[in-house]
């Protein structure tokens, strides 16, 4: 039952100690903050677990085992498991991928989340490994500090086929950033920037016009105006009816989906924020009526409302794939699919429907424009216009075409191509071996792959017959039956067969996409510090994150199962040592008597 509540609390995010929750547990006790692991474990008592409380009443005070120490020894042992199952399936994978990020903990302690991505029985995996504390933030020292984990783990960092990092210096400097330095001793651990990543830096890029910084800006203004008091927040609550929304998001530089969610949510709340602000104007007074003055003046010009329109267009296309990119089981050629997707519906909305998708937001426009009374204006001109776009045009609308939609077409368009030029040419040698794409690919194609991957492959000087008979097999197929990525074509490759492609498959299905299991730890990492081993003494991160990051995964029958054997043994052992130690003391003692008796029997005649 103790094992099984500290698996529970684990899983669950559950943190184990209070206040008081040293020495016994008193059943019949009301003492207030024992904390939740003796709490659930008067809990099952009361249940009627006789086994627990028959063990808790006759123990002795050393051996209930329901310590602080025991606590963390019991979750460092969960930890241990669950880290040897995942690295017993990356051994029988062979090929592995490092996908890391960094952060910064409570105590301002730099962490690298170190996880590892694999193919085993034929499905990708991203799992958590550790987190490692990072004093050389230098792309050598953190280099040196993933190459001394995998000689930890046991992995051979041979078989290390790809890293997955932010783009950050450190990480993606070409030659002395951490990827760089790895790959000078494992030349074929390749480095792919992290896509989600890309595509965040590729919305900041497209929104450098000034009047679009100025809107999300005023976006984000706003939302901590409503955030930062309860009374406002409420007036908004109030205002909001036939909305799925019922509050603003923030614009986060970091979480790649909430900017798309902030700009849609508030052009989805702009009729109720704009009610709102009437609202505080008449009933406060003072700073409060003077920001919502400000702020509804800002909305409420034609600036703004064709600026939200517009981002809420261009973000409602990228909305999809910035969260189909965070998916675990993703391959290269997803990622290059989605990315395909969106330049295509760019590009055609900057060409062949730029009249038609402009004409779309020019209706929203105007709608917004009566609802608040303004009136859609040219912005004021200069000769010399340095901060702005100043295209001439004779109407409204006309400037706003010239000079706002289309650039921000074209920036989308063209930072889209630049920030995933990388997966694009790893798309490419992959696309080689799928079959739904080897109609007109040849042998040509796949001889740089062959010349990379040499050292992995089994026969290599077989492939060319080897690939020309893959390709055979699959044109002999129906173009709807045949595998669109990686994985999909791995797991249909007869390995007897076709070894070698097997095997190039099985690499390609490897390699990173994004580094979203690694931004999922962190979550892990707060709750770690926080309340997981709150007031627990020292235990290792790693192996608390572990265990709530991969909960449930090799199941709780089989951890259980492998834990009790482990306490088992440990039991017998210290009953074994303590009988030993019991005989041996028995034994030095008759001895000091049967010295010590003539002594005494001298002293007593005396």
């Amino acid at each position: 039952p103790i094992i099984k509540t500290i698996i529970l609390c684990g899983h669950n995010n559950i943190p184990l100690r209070g206040h008081r929750d040293d020495g016994n547990l008193n059943i019949d006790s009301i003492v207030s903050g024992e904390g939740n692991f003796r709490s659930l474990l008067r809990y099952r008592i009361d249940a009627g677990d006789s086994m627990l409380e028959s063990h808790l009443s006759t123990a002795s005070k050393t051996a209930t085992y329901i310590s602080k120490t025991t606590q963390n020894e019991l979750i460092e042992i969960c930890g241990d498991l669950i880290r040897e199952q995942i690295l017993a399936e990356v051994k029988h994978a062979t090929f592995f991928t490092v996908i890391g990020d960094e952060t910064t903990d409570v105590n301002t302690i730099e962490q690298f989340t170190f996880c590892l991505r694999y193919v085993f029985q034929n499905k990708v995996h991203e799992k958590f490994i550790s987190f490692l504390p990072a004093e050389d933030r230098t792309g050598e020292g953190l280099a040196r500090l993933i190459l001394e984990e995998m000689k930890n783990l046991g992995l051979n960092p041979n078989f290390m086929v790809g890293q997955a990092y932010d783009g950050c210096s450190a990480m993606s400097g070409k030659f002395n950033g951490c990827h760089a330095h790895i790959k000078k001793l494992f030349p074929t651990a390749l480095y792919l920037q992290c896509a989600s990543h890309s595509l965040n830096l590729a919305i900041s890029d497209s929104c450098f016009i000034i009047i679009i910084q100025n809107c999300i800006g005023s976006i984000t203004e706003i939302y901590n105006y409503f955030n930062s008091s309860s009374k406002r927040t409420l007036y908004l609550k109030q205002i909001i009816n036939n909305s799925n929304k019922k509050k603003l998001a923030s614009v986060c530089d970091t979480r790649w989906v909430e900017r798309h969610d902030a700009v849609i949510t508030f052009g989805q709340l702009y009729p109720f924020i704009m009610t709102c602000f009437e609202k505080i104007i008449e009933e406060e007074t003072g700073k409060n009526q003077a920001l919502a003055f400000n702020y509804l003046k800002n909305i409420q010009s034609s600036c703004f409302i064709i600026s939200l329109c517009i981002l809420k267009k261009c973000l409602s296309m990228t909305l999809p794939i910035a969260a189909g990119l965070q998916a675990p089981d993703n391959d290269i050629m997803d990622c290059k699919r989605l990315v395909d997707d969106v330049l295509f519906m760019f590009k055609q909305m900057r060409n062949e429907k730029l009249n038609e998708e402009y004409g779309e937001i020019l209706s929203e426009v105007k709608q917004l424009c009566e609802l608040s009374g303004t009136q859609l204006t040219v912005m004021r001109g200069v000769g010399r216009q340095m901060y702005r776009p100043n295209a001439p045009a004779q109407t409204p609308e006309e400037y706003y075409r010239v000079n706002l939609f289309i650039p921000i077409m074209d920036h989308f368009i063209v930072s889209l191509t630049n920030r995933f030029s990388a997966h694009q040419w790893m798309a490419y040698n992959v696309s080689i071996l799928i079959p739904s794409m080897i109609e007109h690919k040849s042998f040509d194609d796949l001889k740089d792959s062959i010349i990379f991957y040499e050292a992995y492959l089994p026969s290599p000087h077989l492939i060319k017959e080897e690939f020309q008979l893959y390709k055979r097999k699959w044109l002999n197929e129906a173009p709807e039956d045949r595998p669109n990525n990686a994985i999909d074509a791995y797991v249909r490759c007869n390995g007897t067969f076709f070894p070698n492609i097997k095997v190039l498959l099985q690499i390609y299905a490897t390699l990173p996409v994004t580094t979203a299991t690694g931004e999922r730890s962190f979550s892990t990492l707060k709750l770690v510090c926080f309340g997981l081993v709150s007031a627990g003494g020292f235990v290792s991160y790693g192996r608390v994150g572990g265990g709530n990051h991969h909960g449930g995964q090799i199941g709780d029958k089989v951890l259980f199962e492998k834990l009790h054997s482990i306490v088992s043994y440990q039991l017998h052992l210290d009953n074994t040592l303590k009988e030993s130690y019991s005989n041996e003391a028995s034994l030095i003692l008759s001895t000091i008597f049967n010295i010590c008796k003539p002594v005494i029997e001298s002293a007593r005649t005396k």
